[in-house]
């Protein structure tokens, strides 16, 4: 397998030491806990290991705390009262088979930071469930539907390897009434939200729960918002969003860099790269990448490449189509600049650090080649033990769709074809990343005016929390 080397390395191959170089996303203290490596979840696909929480009851002070352990190695406690401590120091509680976490939110334009605020939350527990707000309750309180549907939505949940189950078309605002009927009816023991203040007309919502002992908090995803990413797409105006030809020299908008005039047809396609405010650490790919499987001899290891932007209910379709195929999906993350040199304009909208994590976070794919080879040839697929090459017959490069192979894919795939091994399939969705970025300009009016304050609360949000300076802008690149 050395000459895998040669090619690229899947994240598999290396992240096991699960070392931080340095990041912006927050985590609970994370010792090894081999007790669900080999767990499957209902559906058959496999779950990732729990992470065990550190309780400190041996403080000077009254008031017990549950102690964090963040990726940058400091500490902070989170304080628990009576009922907290006493339900955690229940045998019946600690001794308890299955631990039913439950969470609900909108999840529009499904991303990582959502996929990560599952992880969090699944950790607190054995099983997640999650609440996906209905598209009518949303925009009773906003004002405005979700770009997404509540099918679409809830598709891209229910394809997050860290959620278990799935409660549809939840209400956007939780009243007392409704949780209390999702604990009973699904048997929760923990309601988890993010560390932002959920309040209704003054009340917290969560204010009873807490009472209880039920409720847990957990650190936002810093970096990442469903309003910064919608706020990319937003720069894709209409002369932005008119396909220019692939060697003519395109000057992209600042979040990205100048375009070569010529793109050869070869593996290094260089000349752009996607920015933006998040940090990937290699810890953070080691716990999106959980449970991992090495690829064994007997098994039938399938082969899917693309660009997997803004990842979307369509991708989840196609992959758990592809995992079908055979015993172990692996799949490749092409670069910004080879997604750039087919789609043009502002694409991608997601650099490769973010789709990396966003195609991780699938419950039917095993591994991931990040970078892979422009051309699926035979030395590759001997060295990666592939048994099956898929493709769709959706092509997101072109907005076509292809029941056939053609001259092009004659030659990507030359090498799968030669062996017989290349198998087209349908796309069970059409669903395209260029149709979301559609939705997104259709809105642009309504949507602008909600970006513009979102942004201002979260520029204040990052300045009070980690002391930045009065010309920080959130999602500008600045510091």
């Amino acid at each position: 397998m050395d000459n895998v080397l040669n090619y690229k390395i899947s994240v598999g191959t290396i992240l096991t030491a699960g070392i931080v170089v340095g990041g912006a996303i927050y985590y609970y203290n994370a010792n090894n806990n081999k007790g669900d490596k080999d767990k499957k979840g209902t559906d058959g696909y496999r779950t990732p290991p729990r992470q065990k929480l550190t309780i400190n009851t041996n403080t000077s002070d009254t008031k017990r705390n549950r102690m964090r352990t963040t990726s940058r190695g400091s500490t902070y406690y989170e304080e628990l009262d009576d009922t907290a401590m006493s339900n955690l120091r229940s045998p019946s509680k600690r001794n308890k088979k299955e631990i039913r976490v439950f969470m609900e939110g909108a999840f529009d334009v499904m991303h990582y930071g959502h996929a990560n605020a599952f992880r969090l939350g699944r950790q607190l527990g054995t099983t997640l469930v999650v609440g996906v707000n209905s598209s009518d309750s949303i925009e009773e309180a906003k004002g405005a539907q979700p770009l997404m549907t509540d099918e679409e939505r809830c598709a891209s949940v229910r394809g997050c390897k860290f959620v278990d189950e799935v409660i549809e078309k939840t209400p956007y605002v939780m009243t007392r009434k409704y949780l209390d009927w999702v604990i009973k009816t699904y048997n929760i023991d923990y309601v988890v939200h993010g560390d932002d203040p959920c309040f209704v007309d003054g009340v917290d919502v969560y204010g009873h729960v807490k009472e209880l002992g039920m409720f847990r908090s957990i650190p936002r995803t810093e970096g990442v918002s469903t309003t910064e990413i919608i706020g990319r797409m937003l720069l894709m105006t209409t002369s932005h969003h008119q396909r220019q030809n692939k060697y003519e020299e395109n000057i992209l908008t600042r979040k990205g860099s100048k375009v070569s005039k010529y793109f050869p047809k070869e593996e290094h396609v260089v000349g752009y790269y996607r920015s933006s405010q998040f940090y990937l650490t290699s810890r953070i790919i080691h716990l999106f990448s959980q449970p991992h499987r090495e690829i064994q001899p007997n098994m039938k290891v399938v082969y899917i490449v693309g660009g997997w932007d803004m990842f979307h209910a369509g991708h989840v379709e196609i992959l758990k189509r592809a995992r079908s195929l055979g015993d172990y999906l692996l799949v490749g993350i092409d670069n910004d600049a080879k997604v750039n040199r087919s789609r043009g304009m502002n694409y991608p909208i997601m650099n490769i650090q973010e789709r990396t994590l966003s195609v991780l976070q699938c419950k039917y794919v095993d591994d991931v080649i990040i970078d892979p080879p422009w051309n699926v040839s035979e030395e590759f697929i001997a060295a990666m033990n592939i048994s099956v090459v898929v493709r769709g017959s959706i092509d997101e490069d072109t907005d076509t769709v292809r029941e056939t192979q053609n001259k092009e894919h004659d030659e990507f795939y030359k090498g799968a074809i030669s062996k017989g091994i290349f198998k087209l399939i349908k796309s069970p969705s059409a669903l395209r990343v260029t149709e979301i970025v559609d939705r997104v300009i259709s809105n642009k009016k309504k949507l602008q005016a909600k970006i513009d304050k979102k942004m201002k609360s979260e520029t204040e949000f990052y300045k009070e929390k980690h002391g930045l300076s009065d010309s920080f802008q959130f999602g500008t690149g600045q510091k």
